[in-house]
Formats: structure tokens, C-alpha cells, sequence
């Protein structure tokens, strides 16, 4: 026969190791352990692979340190370019050149929109040194109708970019539009870029170490002024053409403008 005393001393014991089996368990508890994830969970203290990224990249037009509004003045050796309007497609967005689905992965900055200078990406790792991304469409989006899309869709009418020319239609990749002074005098005509035709897609390849990411937004700078590299503004941009020399150097420019922070 056990005593009243002595099996009151079992529960207690087994009170204590039920109780440090629940503390010794939750300090195991596996789930996603970095702060910057969607699904951070701040009781988890081994990582099961489970965290998902939400990662803004930010698109800062930039001059001289400075960052660009639409109306800026923009200063290069000895010229002065009012910049009134930008627009420009990115398409195809991978990193470490996984593949992706074309059809959801085109995004159009506007420098008037600044919702726009965003691109929003979701991954569920960090194991990745790059970033890629083409400046225009590739020939399968650009051969698209915008009637095919919601009115408000990057593709879409509303867009504002595409070409309906007879014979070879096309959306413009990159609008800029303002005014230059290559005088020094104050005195500005108009000079402005549309840039279009399939030919002149560009991959841009960015280096980055995400495994350093501390927050979820990273920004990529685009030195603007530097679109104008060797640049005769005296020359004329024929739109029928796709591989005018003036429209390649410039898409080139702008290709190598971009600089992650």
C-alpha cells in the first residue's frame, strides 16, 4: 500500500518533469527566425527553412547625389536638361536566373507615380548573389495587344506606351521627355527620347548578397545623368527604326545607370 505522502511526491514529480518537457520543447521550437520575414515567429529558435520574404526593390532616380523629381534640372559636363517625364519597362524579373512567369512579371516605373518605383518580390530563401531584370519587353510581351489586358495593367491602354504603327507595332520601353540648354545660357528646346522595337531589349545583372539583407527594401540608384554618356544631342531619333546607332547607345547608358546602394 503506497502512502498518502508518497504518492503525493510522484505527482509533484511528475508535475515538474511534464513542465520542464513543455520548456525544454519550446526552446526547440522550429519556424522562421528572421525579423525580416513575412512569417517571423519570435518564439521559434531554429530555423526550419520556412521564411518568406516580402522585398521591395526602389528604383531613386538620381544626379549628382541628389534625388530627381519630375522638373528637375539635371547637370552633366556643360549641359542643363530639364527632366518632365520618365517612363521605362521592367520586365522579367529572376534572381541567380531562375526562371519566371513572363506574363505576371512586367512592371512600368513613372516618375510622376511614385507607387511606381517599386517592384515587389516574394522568395522563401536567401541563397541568392543576383538579381537580374530587362529594360523593355522581350519580342513574345512587346508582340502583345493591350486590349488583351486590364485597362490599368503595365500593358494595358492605359499605359500610355504603346505603337501602333503599320507594319511594326511596338510599346516604347524607355520616354524621356524635357528640355535641354547645351549653351550655358538658360536657353532650353525640347529633347526627347522614345525608345522602342525588341532589338533594343537589355538585361541589366546586378551582384547582391542577400544573406546580409537587414531590411526588406533595397535600392538601386540610377545615376541619370550618366543616359547621356557621348550623347550628340544635335542628332535626331528616327521612331521606324530599330537599330538606329543614337537609340542603342542610349539604351546601353541607361543599361549600365543602374547601381544597387
Amino acid at each position: 500500500k503506497v502512502s498518502t505522502e508518497h504518492g503525493s511526491g510522484i505527482w509533484k514529480f511528475l508535475t515538474i518533469l511534464f513542465s520542464l518537457t513543455l520548456i525544454l520543447s519550446s526552446c526547440k521550437k522550429e519556424g522562421c527566425i528572421n525579423p525580416i520575414a513575412l512569417n517571423f515567429d519570435k518564439k521559434s529558435k531554429i530555423d526550419d527553412g520556412s521564411c518568406e520574404y516580402d522585398l521591395s526593390f526602389n528604383f531613386i532616380i538620381k544626379n549628382n547625389g541628389n534625388t530627381i523629381q519630375p522638373n528637375d534640372i539635371i547637370e552633366f559636363e556643360n549641359n542643363s536638361y530639364r527632366l518632365e517625364r520618365l517612363k521605362f519597362y521592367i520586365s522579367n524579373f529572376s534572381f541567380n536566373n531562375s526562371s519566371v512567369d513572363e506574363n505576371s512579371n512586367v512592371h512600368l516605373f513613372d516618375l510622376d507615380k511614385p507607387e511606381s518605383h517599386s517592384v515587389k518580390k516574394t522568395i522563401n530563401t536567401l541563397n541568392y548573389s543576383n538579381f537580374t531584370f530587362s529594360l523593355g519587353l522581350d519580342s513574345l510581351l512587346n508582340s502583345s495587344d493591350p486590349s488583351e489586358y486590364e485597362t490599368d495593367h503595365p500593358l494595358g491602354l492605359n499605359s500610355g506606351t504603346y505603337w501602333p504603327m503599320s507594319g511594326a507595332p511596338s510599346y516604347i520601353f524607355v520616354i524621356i521627355e524635357g528640355k535641354i540648354d547645351t549653351t550655358g545660357d538658360g536657353s532650353f528646346f525640347n529633347k526627347t527620347y522614345h525608345l522602342a522595337h525588341s532589338k533594343l531589349l537589355r538585361n541589366v545583372s546586378i551582384d547582391y548578397d542577400f544573406k546580409s539583407l537587414k531590411t526588406d527594401n533595397i535600392d538601386i540608384n540610377i545615376n541619370i545623368a550618366n543616359v547621356f554618356d557621348n550623347i550628340d544631342f544635335s542628332d535626331d531619333l528616327p521612331h521606324r527604326s530599330d537599330n538606329s546607332p543614337l537609340a542603342n547607345e542610349i539604351m546601353n547608358n541607361f543599361t549600365n545607370a543602374f547601381e544597387i546602394q
